[in-house]
């Protein structure tokens, strides 16, 4: 059976909490199973235990063990769990999915908690501080949890005579047959004992009564909340009393969260300041997101305010939210109190989604979501560019602050060569998964082409078309700029800012040579490198053609491009100079130099920014083949007629390398791409095809007429041209916390056939897609045994799936497998679909929430829809 469940307790420093169990209707289930019995007393060395668990997911795994010790220290590798003594348990190594099922001895009552495991050696948590909560929580009354801010480990006694701890305390603790004494682990600063207690102290008495465990020290600080306790302790040299107050745990825990631009935030709790130890104030960015809260830090101020509660921090930000960048006070959780200053911009499409959660803090209950705004339109602001005077930003665009003597005379920066006067470093931010992408953040660098339009062109593989970019232009000026056009099979995209300030200045075009580069060309190579600006004075040796790319940058995008032209320089690119502008003897651009020695020619370059100023980006069609170069000679021994070789005035023809898969094409073998790999191209449209640039990359006509040599015979084909729709991904949708999207060109190329149009990219940690194990990089092609092959039907079919019943998903993996994945929609994991137009290049990102009509949350306690 299966049931709804929420969380009614969970402690705030161990690892353990309790759910409560309710049917649909809201009601108590009649038909559970006999109750468990804890025995934690029954827990002895030697004790024989079960386990049923389900380790990698094997259902009903029964494990045997005996117990070893009953006062070991928590393993340094659980973070979640401090001041307890641990089980440990000699027993066959548990794997993933173990942690929290019971032990059982063999009266069958429970006796320990499974935590963790290190090889053949289980580590379990003791149950009487869960069957104290548990029968506080039967009675109706709140967990008292108390603490006086240190950490409490376990040291031998042994060791405690080294510290020449007086016979007479270790006589009356070896009485009680006692092997531990408690130490003092960690003293939190501006804690209730930070003044008298210290690292390494030895804790021998509370309020006159003999310490010989961790669990006398709990229960007595939990039942003392609020009150002054006394402390006898021994430092290495003297014995003290101590006289504190003890804390309310609960208050000292994370009760309250804020998720703002792009990160969520909470105050410092307990454990992280154990872990760091910091004083129990401030407030965290929990989340490593966005600028210019990189996380985990302790936010101090915000454009000059103080911030020490979340209330100021919302304040704050909706108070600045018609500038530009802020300028945040980050002290790092390992740089020992050193506050370091950060900057960034203000993202309206990061800070579309916003919510605040709340429990109560006086006991672990479950969290409350008290608002929810969901996104909008994305809207792309594109103000104009301004000049920092104090501020110069570096490659990072926006992620620090620096002095710069540059700034104020920017001639000197540029030392004559006004190419770097184009030269621009940007940030794109992605608040989607696109790709198989996910990083938050990008950095890279671009040229400015057409200073009067607003055009830039940069690297392909860094964007997404539903990315907000800030810009860096030349060191000295900001703006905002979206992507309009990507192409589909060169790294090569466009951007569009606008220009509207006045300066010194101005930007103006680049100097465009009248040819591209050949070989044997004198050029200067111009790295993307703003504050260290270099002009290599190079030859070109040779222009070539690879498949790929082969260096290791380029190896983080998932973008892969088709077969284009290299350009290889008698002074090759050092490692961080790879990528960079190809100027001619003139001074005037000849293409641009990408990683690999991948080059973007300059005929291409006009090509492509012509197309988009003329706005008949939306009517180009493009190959979806990639080709490659062979022999004219081994042509010839595979059977090619000897005329074509007194025709082909060069020694190599292409071939067919990749060819892709498309849902419309592969429905039956008669409808398969027209094309084979390993096809000889001759002849394309009538005109004879032996370089890649003759091929070219973008046309007008729908298809091409091919005459391609096969199996010894020369066939004609028609080869369809994609359309600029059919090769982008427009369109990606969040389901269950899955991303989906159409198959991009590079999965339909290694996937045959293609399935659907519906392409799993990866899920949110945590979400029902992950907990439900829906296969990443899949096809999926049905639901509830219905078949869906476009977005829009997956859209139609799952909008009316309701909340909290089971549903099936048939998928496809990229290995032909087929399976079936039972799932059911979450309350908080609502179906958010990102569009954006490619037909017009001032449209903006649109975002609808499908499910919002159908999405609750709780207000106080109540549901609400």
């Amino acid at each position: 059976m299966q049931y709804q469940i929420e969380r009614v307790y969970d402690d705030p420093i161990h690892d353990f909490a309790f759910v409560k169990l309710f049917t649909e209707d809201g009601r108590t289930p009649g038909d559970l199973p006999e109750e468990v019995r804890l025995r934690p007393n029954e827990a002895h060395r030697g004790c024989e235990i079960r386990t049923v668990s389900n380790p990698y997911g094997l259902e009903s795994n029964i494990g045997q063990g005996y117990i070893a010790r009953i006062n070991s220290n928590v393993p340094g590798g659980n973070s979640t769990d401090i001041n307890t003594e641990y089980i440990t348990v000699t027993m066959s190594s548990r794997g993933g999915g173990s942690s929290g099922c019971l032990a059982v001895n063999v009266k069958g009552n429970a006796v320990a908690l499974h935590c963790a495991s290190l090889d053949c050696v289980s580590f379990m948590l003791p149950l009487f501080l869960p069957q104290k909560a548990l029968r506080c929580l039967q009675r109706g009354e709140l967990v008292s949890r108390g603490t006086l801010q240190i950490m409490w480990v376990l040291k031998p006694l042994y060791e405690c005579r080294r510290l020449r701890l007086g016979e007479q305390w270790l006589s009356r603790f070896e009485s009680l047959e006692v092997e531990h004494l408690v130490c003092a682990k960690v003293v939190l600063p501006e804690g209730p004992a930070h003044h008298a207690v210290e690292t390494g102290d030895i804790l021998l008495q509370l309020d006159g009564e003999l310490v010989p465990s961790l669990l006398q020290v709990e229960l007595h600080m939990d039942s003392h909340v609020n009150d002054p306790i006394k402390l006898t302790c021994w430092n290495g040299e003297e014995i003290r009393e101590i006289a504190c107050q003890v804390d309310d745990l609960h208050a000292l825990t994370a009760h309250h969260l804020v998720a703002r631009q792009g990160t969520i935030f909470h105050k410092v709790s307990l454990l992280t300041a154990i872990h760091n130890n910091i004083p129990v104030r401030g407030i965290l960015s929990a989340t490593n997101c966005q600028q210019p809260f990189l996380g985990p830090n302790i936010i101090e101020s915000l454009n000059g305010t103080p911030l020490s509660s979340l209330d100021q921090l919302n304040k704050a930000i909706d108070a600045n939210q018609n500038e530009h960048f802020i300028t945040t006070y980050l002290k790092r959780l390992d740089s020992h109190g050193f506050s370091i200053p950060y900057t960034g911009y203000q993202l309206g499409a990061i800070d579309q989604v916003r919510f605040e959660m709340r429990k109560q803090p006086q006991q672990g209950g479950p969290w409350v979501i008290t608002s929810m705004i969901f996104p909008t339109t994305i809207r792309r602001p594109l103000p104009g560019l301004r000049s920092l005077e104090a501020v110069l930003q570096d490659q990072a665009m926006g992620t620090s602050v620096r002095k710069s003597v540059l700034v104020s005379n920017p001639t000197k920066l540029l030392v004559g060569r006004e190419i770097f006067n184009n030269m621009f470093s940007f940030a794109a931010h992605r608040n989607v998964h696109v790709d198989g992408e996910f990083s938050c953040l990008h950095h890279g660098f671009g040229l400015v082409w057409n200073a009067e339009q607003g055009l830039a062109v940069a690297r392909r593989g860094k964007f997404s078309i539903f990315d907000e970019i800030v810009m860096t232009i030349s060191g000295r000026i900001e703006a905002l700029a979206k992507v309009i056009f990507l192409h589909p099979v060169i790294d090569l995209a466009v951007l569009k800012f606008e220009i509207t300030g006045d300066f010194e200045k101005p930007l103006r075009d680049p100097l465009l040579a009248d040819r591209t580069v050949l070989p044997n060309d004198p050029v200067c190579y111009a790295p993307f490198k703003i504050f260290d600006n270099i002009y290599i004075e190079t030859i070109v040796e040779d222009i070539d053609e690879a498949s790929c790319f082969s260096d290791a940058e380029t190896n983080q995008s998932s973008f892969k491009p088709f077969s284009s032209p290299t350009c290889q320089l008698r002074t090759p690119p050092k490692p961080g100079q790879s990528e960079g502008v190809i100027i001619n003897e003139k001074g005037a651009v000849a293409g641009l130099l990408l990683p690999g020695s991948y080059l973007i020619p300059l005929n291409t370059l006009r090509s492509v920014t012509e197309h988009v100023l003329s706005g008949q980006v939306a009517n180009l069609r493009f190959r979806d083949f990639d080709i490659h170069r062979m022999l004219l000679s081994d042509a010839l021994r595979r059977g090619l007629d000897q005329r074509w070789a007194q025709v082909i005035a060069t020694n190599q023809v292409l071939y067919v390398n990749r060819v892709p898969a498309h849902m419309r094409l592969s429905t039956s073998d008669s409808t398969k791409h027209p094309l084979r790999q390993g096809d000889i191209i001759l002849m394309v449209d009538g005109s004879l095809v032996t370089q890649g640039f003759e091929l070219g990359f973008e046309y007008k006509k729908p298809s091409l007429r091919v005459l391609l040599f096969r199996q010894r015979e020369e066939i004609e084909v028609d080869v369809p041209t994609l359309s600029l729709h059919e090769v982008s991904i427009d369109t990606v949708v969040n389901f269950c916390g899955s991303w989906l999207q159409k198959p991009s060109l590079a999965v339909r190329i290694a996937c045959h056939p293609v399935y659907s149009e519906i392409y799993t990219t990866g899920c949110l940690c945590g979400s029902p897609a992950d907990l439900y194990e829906l296969p990443r990089q899949a096809f999926i092609v049905g639901i509830n045994g219905k078949r869906v092959s476009t977005m829009p039907e997956f859209l139609n079919n799952v909008t009316d799936l309701p909340f909290g019943e089971h549903f099936r998903i048939n998928c496809v993996l990229k290995t032909h497998e087929h399976k079936v994945v039972t799932m059911k929609k979450s309350d908080l994991a609502p179906t958010i679909h990102w569009c954006k137009s490619l037909s017009s290049i001032e449209d903006n990102v649109t975002v609808n929430v499908i499910d919002e009509h159908c999405w609750r949350f709780s207000v106080g306690g109540k549901t609400g829809a």
